[in-house]
């Protein structure tokens, strides 16, 4: 008989919840993982037990909630690429996916002890102010960070749950998709390529490991009182060309970059920066990676790869 506690993730076939899951598992959790797609034989989940439903089917959800009885949950099932283009999709997975699996949590996980619903820093949109705090108002300028704001009010409907929201800034590590821009860059230096079209170059961000993220999203997930919301994040923002100067050293080359004008979006956020002060305050000084150490496994990572 398990006694082990039991963690449910949504979206755990993704870029996050795999590392989530493989520290979670070192951790003594039972996982249990809800993933829209069966996962294939090439593609393992690595979770105690696997269930594929849609977030947007109310009943599945309902039934695997109530067999899995769960005390944690991390909710990182959502549309995150911000380019995305069916704006309806954004609304649908981000607002409605998350009120399905918090009605069923309420009323089929009656144990459950903390709950962990991954928002974005994307809430912020263009700030003046930096760097940016818990208590900064948010302004979205595009339907992702709208859709997570969304989310976020509906989730605090659901005042007798014990949730806590997270606002992860920008955040890279081996094995994200080309879709975003730090492992397109450095899939570019990987593959030798000596020309790479971007869009908006003249943007800063603060940027974390993956690894270190999952970390902190798991001793937030343990912590006995937390606030009620968490930036993630570094306090530094990093400059596109900064990463471009890593990259060439470690590749041993210049890239050429070119301006690809269907790329440049009219809502780009120019300057991100958020403060870990909250963060660290409760859970302590949680980041173990610097940029250079991320870029550096990302690299070998991709050569690896090739």
């Amino acid at each position: 008989m398990n006694k082990k506690p039991v963690l449910l993730v949504t979206g755990a076939s993704g870029f996050t919840g795999q590392y989530l899951l493989q520290e979670a598992k070192k951790q003594n959790f039972f996982c249990v993982s809800l993933t829209q797609h069966k996962p294939t034989q090439s593609h393992e989940i690595c979770s105690d037990q696997t269930i594929a439903l849609n977030l947007l089917d109310a009943k599945s959800v309902n039934d695997a909630v109530r067999r899995i009885a769960p005390e944690y949950v991390v909710h990182l099932a959502a549309v995150a690429f911000v380019g995305y283009d069916n704006v309806a999709d954004f609304y649908q997975t981000n607002l409605v996916g998350t009120t399905n699996l918090l009605d069923a949590v309420f009323n089929h996980a009656p144990s459950v002890k903390k709950i962990l619903i991954a928002s974005s820093a994307n809430v912020y949109g263009n700030v003046v102010d930096m760097p940016i705090n818990e208590q900064t108002s948010p302004a979205p300028v595009n339907h992702y960070g709208m859709s997570k704001l969304c989310m976020e009010m509906a989730a605090s409907l659901y005042a007798n749950l014990p949730i806590t929201v997270v606002r992860p800034f920008n955040y890279t590590g081996p094995g994200q998709v080309d879709d975003f821009l730090v492992p397109k860059i450095v899939r570019a230096f990987a593959t030798q390529q000596s020309v790479i079209e971007l869009g908006n170059v003249d943007v800063s961000r603060d940027f974390s490991d993956v690894r270190d993220v999952v970390d902190a999203y798991l001793k937030i997930l343990q912590l006995p009182c937390p606030a009620p919301l968490f930036n993630i994040c570094s306090g530094t923002a990093v400059a596109l060309k900064q990463i471009i100067d890593i990259l060439s050293e470690l590749a041993g080359y210049e890239i050429n970059m070119k301006i690809n004008p269907e790329f440049v979006r009219s809502d780009e956020i120019k300057i991100l920066y958020g403060s870990p002060a909250l963060l660290e305050a409760s859970i302590g000084q949680y980041r173990k990676y610097t940029l250079e150490e991320t870029l550096t496994s990302m690299y070998a990572d991709q050569l690896r790869g090739r």
